[in-house]
């Protein structure tokens, strides 16, 4: 299983338009109604504010929400203080819908499935980490893919 988050959807969804790759899409569908990708609150109210669309075509497709769990929450608060970061988010780093995502991947021991790509170098300050590598993180411990990578290990043909 995967958790993906907004980015990865909205990249997706904006790469592999429908209409051009219908295969993709039912992909799409069918892992998800397998349980195979999953997609939390957070992220899904973003797509849905971003790309109404997409919000649309999730919902009619039998997507369901996982939600934020107290431990999902608490997780999150821990990688939080790893980081450092006391009140505001950097603009450089994670957000809190990121870490609850990541808590929540950590927590099941899934893949986390986001567009950022590897910082080439890690900032000092691990406030201004980015996803990969704050999943990386010894305590954190979360595989990072990007969607293609998805596409790619399921070893289906999509176009």
């Amino acid at each position: 299983m995967q958790t993906v988050d907004a980015s990865s959807v909205i990249h997706a969804w904006d790469t592999y338009p429908i209409g051009n790759f219908p295969k993709l899409w039912e992909w799409v569908a069918e892992q998800i109604n397998h349980g195979e990708l999953d997609i939390c609150r957070v992220a899904y109210d973003a797509i849905a504010r971003k790309t109404p669309d997409c919000g649309t075509w999730l919902q009619s497709n039998g997507f369901k929400c996982s939600e934020i769990t107290n431990a999902i929450a608490q997780k999150a608060l821990r990688i939080k203080a790893i980081l450092g970061i006391r009140q505001r988010f950097s603009a450089k780093g994670v957000d809190e819908n990121d870490l609850l995502i990541i808590a929540r991947a950590s927590i099941e021991e899934i893949d986390r499935v986001s567009e950022e790509r590897p910082q080439r170098q890690l900032p000092g300050d691990m406030a201004h980490w980015r996803i990969p590598a704050v999943c990386r993180h010894v305590d954190v411990g979360v595989n990072c893919v990007q969607f293609i990578e998805i596409i790619k290990q399921s070893g289906r043909k999509l176009g």
